[in-house]
């Protein structure tokens, strides 16, 4: 709701990229089928964010997710987040997008 009301003020946008606002968030890479670390090529928006197509997801709902503890052992990970598993607006999967 905070977000929306930002957005009602003209503070933001529901399609401006994040990368300033959230840096942290927007910078998170994305674990690729083959268990890959590669870099986004998408920013993340708010739209992105509140209709979970951002990239994010639970270890409930994404296989890789679920998996990670195993994958990232011979990953450096340097996030506090588990990775992305899509890029940005090309899939849908509930996730922590709004968490």
């Amino acid at each position: 709701m905070a977000a929306l009301q930002l957005v009602e003020r003209g503070e933001i946008t529901l399609d401006e990229p994040l990368d300033k606002l959230l840096p942290e968030m927007s910078s998170i890479p994305i674990l690729n089928d083959s268990n890959e670390i590669v870099k986004p090529k998408k920013s993340i928006t708010l739209r992105h964010l509140l209709t979970h197509t951002a990239g994010f997801g639970y270890d409930f709902t994404s296989p890789k997710l679920n998996k990670w503890n195993k994958i990232k052992d011979g990953i450096i990970w340097q996030f506090n987040d588990k990775p992305r598993v899509f890029e940005a607006g090309s899939s849908f999967l509930y996730g922590t997008n709004i968490d």
